[in-house]
């Protein structure tokens, strides 16, 4: 996984002993890893659901300001999550390249950079008082344009609906992202999995 991933420690001594018991009864691992694994991958999306477990994360602005979930505003992330199973061990994670800054936390440093934004009639006024507005961006010949609050959206592309365009430069910027750790195991998993495993054992003897 070329995203971010976890390896499932097999820490329970109750699960240790069932996959002893596997081992012996069948020389291999491999399906009983794979039950442990869609069971933890089912936990994460638990974990997506109830926005971090056991301590909740700290809330994106997005689901502060616009409501609904923090690390699911499309639910790509936690459709994502996926797990693979081997002889002796089971990975979860997924290959979404940003899923790592999400679960470990950190700062992502954006370039300076020049684009050309589109905009619709109305929507954007220059301001004599920079208080009266929400958002900046300092333009190519040194003004800066100011955007008045909840006036409309700009568009970042061409676009059908807009009425004209201009090019604006914006400097280098840091953001700090707070660790939300969704790939982790939780206390209560282990009882689910050592069920699960031994119901698999009780199957093969029988």
């Amino acid at each position: 996984m070329s995203g971010f991933s976890i390896e499932v420690k097999i820490t329970d001594a109750a699960v240790k002993q069932l996959l002893s018991e596997i081992q012996q009864r069948t020389g291999n691992l491999t399906p009983a890893m794979k039950i442990i694994g869609q069971i933890v991958r089912s936990s994460v999306v638990k974990n997506f659901e109830s926005e971090g477990r056991p301590t909740p994360w700290r809330k994106s602005r997005r689901a502060e300001k616009r409501g609904g979930r923090t690390l699911t505003k499309s639910g790509r992330l936690m459709k994502s999550i996926t797990s693979k199973a081997g002889q002796s061990s089971v990975e979860i994670g997924t290959n979404l390249v940003y899923a790592r800054i999400h679960q470990l936390g950190g700062s992502v440093n954006h370039p300076a950079r020049e684009r050309v934004i589109h905009f619709r009639r109305n929507t954007v006024d220059l301001f004599a008082n920079p208080a009266d507005a929400n958002r900046q961006l300092r333009m190519t010949n040194g003004k800066t344009l100011y955007f008045r609050k909840k006036a409309g959206a700009g568009f970042s592309r061409a676009n059908k609906r807009a009425h004209y365009a201009m090019k604006v430069s914006t400097d280098a910027y840091t953001i700090t992202m707070p660790k939300r750790e969704f790939l982790m195991v939780q206390p209560e998993d282990w009882k689910e999995i050592e069920a699960a495993l031994a119901e698999y054992l009780l199957n093969k003897k029988t």
